[in-house]
């Protein structure tokens, strides 16, 4: 008995392997003492070494079936390997011989959040709550569930019960961030990671959760650093590894953040997420063939991923594949209609096949269901200059540039409809604001100079075209129209020589 207290106290300082070997010791004194069967198997549990926490609670369960904890702990380690059906009968027979066990009630619910079973475990969790109204773990549970649920609201109200019970509850806290930011409700999302950290500075999760929200707020270097605090407490954290790409990726960094997705996927290589994510990356460095590679291997992970299919669409559309890249966002949009992404990418693939009028009326689709999505405004642009409907579109680049001035695209996009209008002014400051953005977009120097050429600063646009070849030395239109500035230039101080009397 002595040595069973001596475990519990352990199992309070988390000094596992010493309260694993203080329930060795009871048990060499008295092998049938089937508390100290339960006692190893929590040890063992906590170690992760699941199935011979199973052994144990079937030691204890053989000396006393009637055991409700025993059953309730067999069930949790089984649910660990997700083997989830036996749990649920371990729950079960916990339950039979206790029907108000709140833990059991509590513990069955858990596995159901897992399978997406979710009305089930919210009705575990009640069941829990109406024997222990003050059990803070079940109202932290039902809180994460109504969060799957998007019922943020509610989830809140729920981490609120449970903070009210146990203010020191990191997890409720660090979930109560993840249900603002849901909302959207960005300080207080921080606040709550802050006080998360501010208990348990040790808590990855909190740590990778407030990278996250500072990431949606454009603080990438602080989102860096958060996803490093992380990545010391758990270097095995693939999400934090993922995370950080995802900022990487943010800041245009995306050679940097393909290496940290490869290190999440060194960890877990079977999340679908994590593949996707690196194809988006390759994606945007116009290796089109690899980010192929990348969107496959997410969908034989999970055939149902929209947003693999209406990826391996964009990538299809950079190879200039378009009528399969049109199959794939339609797979995507069968999966998801409201899928904004892959509508865009269904748009583009339309305007690579010159169905102008039909990629106009997808962008329109995803602009009804993100209106504050700056590249569909850009890219419905695009599909209107090529309709010759010039106006409409810098309507559309104004749009876009109203959500994000800092893209060079909507600004050039401009630049290229003023200069047809004939406002040549107007569109090389429009040139001058993308090359404010990225001094090496080769498309800007080269517009630049063409609208330069129209008003006769033949010198200017020399300038320009000679920037364009220094960042791409195979520019035809670059070495094309430089010659023939160069020979206006030229034809002017030919003309400008007096001549002898």
């Amino acid at each position: 008995m002595e040595l069973c207290n001596a475990s519990y106290s352990l199992l309070q300082l988390k000094k596992y392997d010493e309260m694993l070997s203080t329930s060795e010791r009871a048990l060499e004194i008295d092998p049938t003492y089937a508390d100290a069967w339960c006692k190893k198997g929590v040890a063992l549990d906590e170690l992760k070494r699941y199935e011979e926490a199973i052994a144990c609670y079937d030691h204890a369960l053989g000396i006393n079936p009637n055991d409700a904890k025993a059953w309730n702990n067999k069930g949790n380690a089984l649910a660990e390997l997700k083997r989830y059906e036996e749990a649920f009968a371990c729950f079960d027979h916990a339950l039979e011989i206790d029907p108000n066990d709140a833990v059991a009630w509590y513990n069955k619910g858990r596995p159901l959040d897992n399978l997406k079973r979710y009305e089930e475990a919210i009705a575990c969790d009640d069941r829990a709550l109406a024997i222990d109204a003050n059990y803070a773990h079940a109202w932290g549970n039902k809180g994460r569930v109504l969060s799957e649920l998007k019922r943020y609201e509610e989830a809140i109200t729920c981490f609120d019960r449970a903070l009210a019970i146990d203010p020191n509850y990191t997890y409720a806290w660090n979930l109560k961030g993840n249900a603002l930011r849901g909302l959207t409700r960005y300080d207080e999302v921080i606040a709550c990671y802050d006080r998360t950290l501010n208990i348990d500075p040790g808590y990855a999760y909190a740590w990778n959760n407030k990278g996250i929200t500072l990431d949606k707020l454009k603080r990438y270097e602080e989102a860096l650093t958060c996803c490093d605090r992380a990545l010391e407490i758990n270097p095995t954290f693939a999400l934090a590894w993922f995370n950080k790409g995802l900022v990487l990726d943010d800041l245009r960094r995306c050679e940097e953040a393909i290496g940290y997705y490869d290190r999440a996927l060194g960890i877990d290589a079977n999340d679908a997420m994590t593949w996707n994510n690196k194809g988006a990356s390759l994606d945007k460095l116009k290796r089109y063939e690899e980010a192929m590679k990348c969107y496959d291997r997410a969908l034989g992970i999970n055939p149902d991923y929209a947003k693999a299919w209406g990826n391996k669409g964009r990538a299809l559309s950079g190879l200039k594949r378009y009528e399969k890249a049109n199959a794939c966002c339609d797979g995507a949009l069968e999966i998801d209609p409201f899928d904004a992404d892959a509508l865009w990418n269904k748009s583009f693939a339309l305007s690579g096949l010159k169905r102008y009028e039909e990629a106009i009326a997808c962008y329109d689709r995803a602009l009804e269901i993100n209106p504050d999505d700056a590249i569909a405004w850009n890219n419905k642009g695009d599909a209107l200059h090529m309709l010759k409907r010039y106006e409409e579109a810098i309507a559309c680049c104004d749009r876009a540039l109203e959500i994000n001035s800092d893209d060079a695209d909507p600004w050039i996009n401009k630049g290229g409809a003023l200069f047809i209008l004939g406002r040549s002014k107007e569109a090389i400051a429009c040139y001058d604001r993308a090359l404010e953005i990225d001094r090496n977009r080769t498309s800007a120097w080269n517009s630049k100079g063409l609208a330069l050429d129209e008003l006769g600063r033949y010198e200017e646009a020399i300038a320009c075209y000679d920037r364009a070849l220094e960042i791409n030395p195979k520019s035809e239109l670059a070495r094309e129209k430089r010659n023939a500035a160069q020979q206006m230039c030229n034809q002017l101080k030919a003309a400008k020589k007096p001549t002898n009397p």
